[in-house]
């Protein structure tokens, strides 16, 4: 009994958005929403069967709605507008659902992203009648057990090994936009990075994590996971913009080019994003330096980055270590801009000059 109160306590906690830390990990009705109607529309991305139980209530409880008008148009919307992945999150985090009904989110647009301004008064009243004649209001609840042992574990396996200060310390300035942390019950194996701006409020980066379950039910949560969350937060701080794209265009258009089919695949068919990657990349092992990992563990995240072709990892993480110590120099990272743009070119010209040789 006392078990039961201690797990509906959390899970309450977790809903109402009390916190007892700076960043707490929580769920989100809404996430479990879209994610159950893009199960039921048949994305692949969201039918796996890694949360065991969870995922099997899904399918028997909501499984008989497979055909509501809802579940129609998340199929319409993924051909039309590509509504999937992490587009099918950024969605959740434009409504909120109030135990009755559901509402759009102002957003200062009259849309819901990325679907049409005329679609989206349809779309929710769809939205909202699914709600309610499936009673997943009721489901959500049903489930505070799960929730709850999946946060626990998180905080436990996780959150011990996730330094927030660390952002500060390492670029040299605070992050001007809120950190929020969001288990995906539903999302399998995905991870999803994406952000709201809510009228009036600050912006907001959201990394929904995963879920998986061994075959006695006990969450899949490791150290690894903390890697993720400090990938996905550090694209805060790596935006490439005004002077410094200019600078950086030239030498981001030749590593597309050298890069661009396995690129592409990845989701990464712009220069910027892939340089802004690789410094997310980059920027991740050094937190794994600086958080005292073994040699094995640094030397494999650097060749998993390697084969995924970014082949300047090794390099461009030694630049962000003479970043890092010489703080004196770069008080902080928008300092270190110009030598960021300097091992760019310095990459691309020496790539350049062993293909001339090479054609010789």
């Amino acid at each position: 009994m006392k078990k039961s109160i201690a797990l509906f306590c959390l899970f309450a906690l977790c809903c109402c958005g009390v916190r007892a830390q700076k960043i707490e990990p929580q769920v989100k009705e809404e996430v479990e929403l879209m994610s159950s109607l893009a199960r039921l529309a048949g994305y692949k991305e969201y039918n796996s069967d890694y949360g065991r139980r969870y995922t099997a209530d899904i399918d028997s409880v909501l499984g008989e709605y497979r055909s509501h008008q809802a579940v129609e148009m998340m199929k319409q919307f993924r051909n039309k507008y590509g509504l999937a992945y992490d587009r099918v999150m950024s969605m959740a985090l434009q409504i909120e659902c109030r135990g009755d009904s559901i509402i759009k989110l102002d957003t200062g647009k009259k849309r819901l992203s990325p679907v049409s301004e005329q679609e989206t008064p349809g779309f929710l009243a769809a939205l909202n009648d699914f709600y309610r004649t499936s009673r997943f209001n009721d489901f959500f609840h049903a489930h505070a057990d799960v929730y709850a042992l999946g946060l626990q574990v998180f905080n436990d396996s996780v959150m011990a090994y996730f330094d927030e200060d660390w952002y500060t310390r390492f670029y040299g300035t605070p992050p001007v936009e809120q950190f929020r942390i969001v288990i995906g019950f539903a999302n399998g194996p995905q991870n999803y990075g994406v952000s709201r701006k809510l009228a009036d409020q600050p912006k907001e980066v959201f990394a929904i994590m995963n879920y998986m379950v061994n075959k006695s039910g006990q969450p899949l949560f490791n150290k690894k996971s903390a890697e993720l969350l400090v990938h996905e937060f550090c694209h805060s701080f790596t935006k490439i913009k005004g002077d410094t794209e200019k600078a950086l265009e030239k030498s981001g258009k030749a590593l597309r080019e050298y890069t661009r089919s396995s690129m592409k695949r990845q989701a990464y068919g712009q220069w910027k994003i892939i340089l802004e990657e690789s410094l997310v990349r980059a920027a991740t092992i050094c937190y794994l330096i600086d958080h005292g990992y073994d040699e094995k563990a640094v030397r494999g995240a650097i060749v998993e980055e390697m084969d995924l072709n970014f082949s300047w990892m090794p390099e461009l993480v030694q630049t962000l270590r003479y970043y890092e110590s010489h703080r004196r120099k770069y008080p902080a990272f928008a300092s270190f801009w110009p030598e960021i743009v300097r091992f760019f070119d310095n990459y691309v010209a020496d790539r350049e000059k062993q293909i001339s040789k090479a054609m010789k």
